[in-house]
């Protein structure tokens, strides 16, 4: 698990507070970010996100050496552009020949809406079954799960225990309220940036408008 939090690399550059970030066996990003209300900007943040994870590659490291990344959505809405899947991936593509330009990057989407379209191999990697740990709306619904595999059942025990312990319960409340008050913070911070960027313009055609006026009347003058 790495920080989350991605920093723009300029002033007026958005940060992203990423879900989960994963550097696997160092090998490979993983980013894991779950939304339940459609915003209607997946598409646009899903790629902010795969980009900035992977821009990672290190000064005086050889391009080729960039660790690849991948996105995960686990989303409870439906995409209208894209195709009815439970699990599916997206690769930069040729349209023409379909050659993939790169594996080096890739959008990956869990749809909980469409669990009941998962296929076979989805099945074997035990992929509707966290689905329906997502949808899960009942204790009991997760126990049944759990009851089905020691994997599950460690999950299950590690949400008891934290529901349980007040002080564990109260420290999720706490990151909740940080975190939001993290994202305002930086939704006012680049509000602010926007506005200074703007009156630097301004003030920059002010100048220029100055000093072509200024060169009129010396040429006036002459």
């Amino acid at each position: 698990m790495t920080n989350p939090i991605i920093p723009g690399s300029k002033a007026d550059e958005k940060t992203t507070m990423l879900d989960i970030k994963i550097l696997l066996n160092n090998r490979k990003i993983i980013n894991l970010e779950m939304q339940n209300i459609d915003r209607h900007d997946w598409q646009e943040r899903s790629l902010i996100y795969l980009c900035r994870c992977f821009n990672n590659i290190k000064k005086g490291a050889d391009y080729i050496d960039v660790i690849p990344a991948q996105h995960i959505g686990i989303l409870d809405f439906a995409l209208s552009h894209l195709s009815e899947e439970f699990y599916s991936h997206f690769y930069m593509m040729n349209p023409k020949t379909h050659e993939i330009y790169s594996d080096k990057l890739c959008i990956s989407v869990l749809n909980l809406k469409y669990i009941e379209m998962a296929t076979e191999e989805d099945k074997r990697q035990g992929l509707d079954k966290w689905a329906a740990a997502f949808l899960a709306k009942t204790w009991e619904e997760f126990q049944m799960l759990a009851a089905e595999n020691s994997v599950y059942e460690s999950v299950a025990d590690a949400i008891y225990e934290a529901l349980a312990e007040d002080n564990i319960r109260e420290a999720c409340l706490r990151y909740e309220e940080q975190k939001a008050v993290e994202e305002r913070f930086i939704r006012e911070r680049d509000d602010a940036l926007k506005i200074i960027q703007e009156k630097e313009i301004t003030i920059q055609e002010k100048d220029k408008r100055i000093a072509e006026l200024e060169k009129a009347l010396a040429e006036a003058g002459r």
